[in-house]
């Protein structure tokens, strides 16, 4: 009897054991459903929103958009954190002025730090880093993409991708980015 339950006992223990692993961060799915959803890779690493910002609680990405207005344009813009394991919060997202809105329709944008319409600007902030916040930016020369696609008067998706340095030259790369709000 007492080899039976050691039999037992250890491969269950095996068990349970395999199945206590940590899950693994995956970004969310390229989506058009209004999914609340927002992540990207930063330097090759998944980050996946779960706070629209450092001071709100796990609510997911933040989106605004304004407009349209009398002629049509709105403004847009997304981000969303995520505390990483050394306890700071990485912030990654970007803002586009006067899209001509259309259902539907959808854009490419160029993300620098022009205020042209048809541009925007991408950024990347690490808050709670040892030496300080670093913040990142899209500019003249270092540059991105984001595709838009307003599906609905209530839910606008896309995909981005982007590079952003701070002030001492120091490069980031956001890459396979997708949300859909």
């Amino acid at each position: 009897m007492k080899t039976l339950k050691m039999n037992l006992i250890i491969p269950l223990s095996i068990i349970l054991m395999s199945s206590c692993k940590k899950d693994k961060l995956e970004l969310p799915g390229v989506t058009e459903t209004g999914a609340n959803t927002f992540g990207c890779m930063v330097n090759g690493q998944v980050m996946v929103a779960d706070y629209s910002n450092i001071y709100a609680p796990k609510t997911g990405p933040k989106a605004t958009f304004t407009g349209p207005d009398a002629n049509n344009n709105a403004s847009f813009s997304i981000g969303g954190s995520h505390t990483i394991s050394d306890g700071s919060i990485i912030s990654v997202g970007f803002s586009i002025d006067s899209i001509n809105y259309v259902v539907g329709k959808t854009y490419t944008f160029i993300l620098n730090d022009s205020k042209k319409s048809g541009f925007g600007i991408g950024g990347y902030d690490k808050i709670g880093a040892s030496g300080g916040d670093i913040f990142y930016n899209t500019n003249a020369v270092v540059t991105g993409s984001v595709t838009l696609k307003i599906v609905s008067n209530t839910i606008i998706a896309g995909t981005f991708y982007f590079n952003a340095v701070n002030s001492t030259g120091d490069t980031v790369k956001i890459t396979n980015g997708r949300f859909d709000w």
